[in-house]
């Protein structure tokens, strides 16, 4: 059959319309392709707005391009410094975000068991007046916040509602993922933030279990910058090496894969320290004017690093220890970063310390084609919040986390000791949640248990736009618009190095009975009168523009004119990044980067001086090893388990796949039909088992088998597979919802639901890859 051009290119746009319609609101789509080719198709200018994605926090610059006031498709802004108009697969899907047919489409209150749809007034009413008594009867630190995707002011948002409310439980879902990577950049040199690095002009690179390619921040700008280093120096080709106990897509892609026994990352780069060391390769001039600690820092850990020691810890023999400490610095300018694989262990905060210590070993800190520090947005704070007298004692009562406690001593938060506490009464009970963005009856370990708590909690109350496990139980739903329908500012995660700040606005009108979240959030703090002073502003909106004096001064123009240029745009950014701004890149309380953390010995100090004892008493406490000034310096600590018994002899690891959008993708079919790149593999999770390991167990390739801990089974495919360790099976992160969609509701298994929750032991992380599990026949 003959096909012209013309058909040929209108069957593949139908085609391609046909597979959005699959996770896109009917009424517009299917009314689109109906009309293809009559009269009544649209016709209609195709517009194009500017705006930013959301289905990670990398926070790329978008064009939505849009007909007759409906999306039709979203490409990459090339004005935006992150992905100069490139775009990742999930970006590309976010139309089957907003056209999801299973959207919460107005609030809804619980009756009877049953979630009902009611008015905005009634929904604001009832939960302000249900706070309100809260906060006078049994006190302000009854009611939490529990947040999770935080974008531009959104966070300072709930965090004032918390400051004038009285709440201390401003809980954050960054203690089940990578909180511990900013606390290790803070204790050695003053910055609380994920770091930049500058790529483009590096020449090696490895990565601790970072998954650069897949799911690495921002992901868009580090796919760039490895093609950079890769093929845009003609005559320059820089090195990536990547550390991880599974050959991952970041693996594939990389120059050598280093195969490492989980939570051992530590030991390897203080081995590779060692090696730099012992031969010379440090660079004492940057050491003597720019660090503090080092000769202490030499003589307490790594002249008692001995390499087959490290050789025996991480699996990886000694020549290729050796190997990998000369290369890191004799191929400078390198860097070495790290990521969820190094730090989500008991000794993660430790890992995370002594692989950040090799940037700063080798001078690689604040230097063309090393690590640099993310500069942000010069915003106008608001103005501070003047907390009542209740308030003020609300904020003083006890976490139930045990955050800055002898528990968790260097933590902020964390979420899964909350979702714990949740179902005691002491020292209080929690009457009241609110969740914004974040599942914890999906995301935390055990989530069974939660429920379970969740059940007796008197209200819970959720912004999500979506039906997911923990908007499933709640009391109130006050759905916010998805990003294509509102108005945010955002700033993207580090990685440019300069200021970017991007504005994500509406492409479409709501396509429901929704609010924007900060909308409501301000009605319903201005319901609550104590409270109410802390909002003056009339919306969001204004709530922003008063955020942006500083920002307009930097660009130098008006705040109007900046806002223009927003709306136009979709971005402004400084630039270019200045190296050598020690004020920037030292923020300790010597100006220098600490080997000995003077911060790590303060807060430790105080939280053991608040118990009665001594550090030494708290860390082994804690079950750190260390004694003395070794507790505030980057060592190796032996990882824990949960269970360290012969009876459970694999461990378990859970990762992201490039698909994975924030815990989203499983509901977008777009990102089902590729989430499984390496194996071709869809709709459903699977393990993936060395053949060693395999064998062992009588397992072939495709076999269903059980993965048991001491918590419980679960049932899964099982992926025979090289790039997998002897000893370690993976698992990827997304399935197993119990709601959230006709596409994800029931889909697979979730790991979490074996899982216990394990601590790092200073600040309180999940060690999501600290879970031991046994292999069973299906047939058992």
């Amino acid at each position: 059959m003959k096909i012209s051009r013309r058909k040929f290119v209108g069957s593949g746009l139908a085609a391609a319309a046909a597979a959005t319609c699959g996770g896109c609101r009917p009424v517009f789509m299917t009314q689109l392709l109906g009309r293809a080719g009559t009269d009544d198709r649209p016709t209609g200018p195709i517009v194009s707005v500017n705006s930013a994605c959301l289905q990670c926090p990398a926070g790329c610059g978008i064009q939505v391009k849009t007909i007759e006031g409906n999306a039709i498709k979203i490409e990459g802004n090339p004005l935006h410094p992150i992905n100069k108009g490139r775009l990742c697969p999930k970006g590309q899907a976010g139309l089957q975000v907003l056209y999801d047919p299973d959207r919460i489409q107005g609030p809804l209150k619980r009756v009877d068991g049953k979630l009902e749809s009611i008015s905005w007034e009634q929904a604001i009413a009832e939960v302000a007046s249900r706070l309100a008594e809260y906060r006078e009867k049994d006190g302000p630190q009854t009611v939490a916040v529990m947040g999770g995707r935080y974008r531009g002011q959104m966070r300072e948002l709930f965090e004032r509602f918390a400051q004038s409310f009285g709440t201390p439980h401003q809980i954050d879902s960054s203690s089940i993922g990578s909180a511990n990577s900013p606390l290790a950049h803070e204790l050695t040199h003053g910055v609380r933030d994920y770091l930049a690095y500058d790529w483009e002009n590096a020449n090696y690179v490895i990565s601790f279990g970072a998954s650069l390619i897949e799911s690495f921040r921002p992901t868009v700008y580090v796919q760039r910058m490895v093609a950079q280093m890769r093929r845009g120096r003609p005559g320059t080709r820089g090195k990536i090496v990547t550390v991880d106990p599974r050959h991952s897509v970041s693996a594939s892609k990389s120059d050598e894969w280093v195969a490492i026994r989980p939570g051992a990352d530590g030991a390897l780069a203080l081995g590779m320290a060692a090696v730099i060391v012992r031969d010379g390769l440090h660079n004492q001039s940057f050491l003597d004017e720019h660090t503090s600690g080092f000769d202490q820092w030499k003589e307490s850990v790594l002249d008692e690093v001995s390499l087959d020691s490290v050789a025996e810890q991480t699996g990886i023999p000694v020549e290729q220890i050796e190997q990998l400490g000369r290369d890191f610095a004799l191929r400078r300018p390198s860097f070495a970063v790290a990521g969820r694989g190094a730090g989500m262990h008991t000794n993660g905060l430790y890992n995370l310390m002594a692989i950040h210590s090799l940037n700063a070993l080798v001078g690689n800190l604040d230097s063309p084609g090393g690590v640099i520090v993310q500069e942000k947005p010069p915003f106008t704070a608001w103005p501070a919040v003047d907390p009542d007298e209740i308030a003020q004692r609300g904020r003083s009562a006890a976490r139930l986390d045990g955050a800055g406690t002898s528990r968790f001593p260097l933590a902020e938060n964390v979420s899964s000791a909350f979702m714990d506490a949740l179902s005691g009464e002491k020292p209080y009970k929690i009457n009241a949640v609110l969740v914004y963005y974040t599942n914890p009856l999906f995301s935390t370990p055990n989530p069974q248990k939660s429920r379970e708590a969740f059940e007796n909690l008197p209200l819970l109350v959720s912004f999500s736009p979506f039906m997911d496990d923990t908007t499933a139980m709640a009391d109130y739903v006050l759905p916010d618009h998805t990003y294509l329908e509102r108005l945010q500012l955002d700033v993207p995660e580090a990685g440019a190095g300069i200021p970017i700040l991007t504005l994500r606005q509406p492409v479409v009108e709501p396509l429901y009975d929704t609010q924007h979240t900060g909308d409501v959030l301000i009605k319903i703090a201005q319901a609550i009168g104590p409270v109410s002073a802390a909002f003056p502003w009339a919306d969001y909106e204004e709530a922003v523009k008063a955020t942006l004096d500083g920002v307009a001064e930097a660009a130098e123009l008006s705040v109007e004119e900046l806002w223009e240029k927003l709306l136009a745009d979709g971005v402004w950014s400084g630039g270019p990044y200045e190296f050598g701004n020690a004020a920037r890149t030292y923020q300790t309380a010597s100006g220098k980067f600490e080997f000995v953390s003077s911060l790590m010995k303060q807060r430790l100090t105080d939280v053991a001086t608040a118990e009665g004892t001594g550090v030494d008493e708290l860390a082994a406490q804690l079950g750190i090893e260390a004694r003395g000034e070794k507790v505030f310096m980057p060592h190796y600590e032996k990882p824990e388990t949960p269970a360290e018994n012969d009876s459970f002899p694999l461990y378990l690891n859970s990762y992201k796949t490039m698909m994975r959008a924030e815990g989203r993708g499983t509901n977008q079919p777009w990102l089902q039909e590729s989430y499984g790149v390496q194996f071709d593999e869809s709709w459903g999770p699977w393990v993936e088992i060395h053949p060693e390991t395999a064998h062992e167990h009588g397992i072939l390739d495709r076999d269903v088998i059980y993965l048991e801990s001491a918590v419980g089974k679960i049932q899964v495919k099982a992926r025979v597979f090289d790039g997998a360790m002897p000893g370690v099976v993976n698992i990827p992160f997304e399935y197993g919802h119990v709601a959230g969609g006709r596409w994800a509701k029931d889909l697979g298994v979730n790991p979490n639901e074996i899982a216990e929750a394990v601590h790092d032991r200073l600040c309180g992380v999940v060690s999501r890859s600290s879970l031991k599990v046994r292999i069973l026949r299906s047939n058992t």
